[in-house]
Order: structure tokens, then sequence, then C-alpha cells
């Protein structure tokens, strides 16, 4: 009986649908606001798919993460991301790649004291001698912004 299930269980792993992404390798966010995200050239056709299966099944993309902004991200990890097509749904708090006219970051996103504008909040609170932030908070003005991606989550390759 034990057996049984055990073959039926595989079965159903094996019956599982692939969930295949868009990767883009070549662009990438960064841990900061004053880097262009786009190596030289814009990329309209994505760089390979990855297989997601069931870990981010409401990923719509992934794209590779360089900088150190935001600790809980590894240098040149990939994110797996959700394109949030109505920007009123943005989760305060939650961590977004967003993508402007001149770049795309990576952080945490919150209301901002400034008009028409939020605020991007790196979790990595490094500070120079002087005791200014490394990271400091990004204000990104609403009209600027192309797209808003929500992370799911990230892989790491070891080796």
């Amino acid at each position: 009986m034990e057996n049984s299930n055990k073959n039926e269980q595989f079965l159903e792993i094996q019956d599982m649908e692939d969930h295949l992404i868009p990767y883009y390798d070549e662009i990438i966010s960064v841990g900061g606001s004053d880097e262009i995200t786009i190596k030289g050239k814009t990329i309209p056709h994505p760089t390979d798919f990855l297989d997601t299966g069931d870990f981010f099944r409401d990923a719509t993309s992934a794209i590779r993460h360089y900088g150190e902004n935001m600790i809980e991200y590894p240098n040149a990890c990939i994110l797996a991301l959700k394109e949030i097509e109505n920007p009123q749904l943005l989760v305060w708090g939650q961590d977004y790649v967003i993508e402007t006219t001149g770049y795309k970051l990576t952080g945490k996103i919150q209301k901002s004291k400034l008009p028409d504008h939020i605020t991007a909040y790196s979790t990595n609170m490094s500070i120079h001698p002087d005791g200014q932030a490394i990271h400091e908070p990004v204000e990104i003005k609403v009209e600027s912004i192309r797209k808003i991606l929500l992370v799911l989550g990230y892989v790491v390759k070891k080796i």
C-alpha cells in the first residue's frame, strides 16, 4: 500500500506542467540608482526561458540582480518577478524592481513624503565613516516608472 502511494505521487510530479518564464540575462537590477541597467542596448527578446515549476507559479519574468543594497539577495542571484499591472495594488514594505526611463532598481517600496513619488529603501544599513548611509533611499517620480515588478523570490547557483 505504501509503495502504491509513492508511485502515485511520482506520477503526479511527472504530470506537472512546465511553467516557463522569460529570463533576460542582459537586463539587470542594480544596487543603486546611478547605473544603466541595459548593457548599452535594448533587449527585446528573452535570453532564455526558466522553468519555475510550482515554486514561482505567478512569475512573469526573471532577471539578474547585482549589488549590495538588498542584503537578502546575494550578488548575481536571479530574481523571479511578477509584473504589477495596476500600481494601486502595490503593497507598501514589499520588495519590488522598479524600471524607469533611466535605470532598474530593486528596493523596499514605501509611500513618499513628496507628491507623485514613491520611495525605494535599501535593507543594507552600511554607513560611510561620516555616518551617511551608503545606500540612501531613492525618490522615484511616478510618471518616470515604466514597469513595477514584485520580487517573488530568488535563485542562487552555487556550483
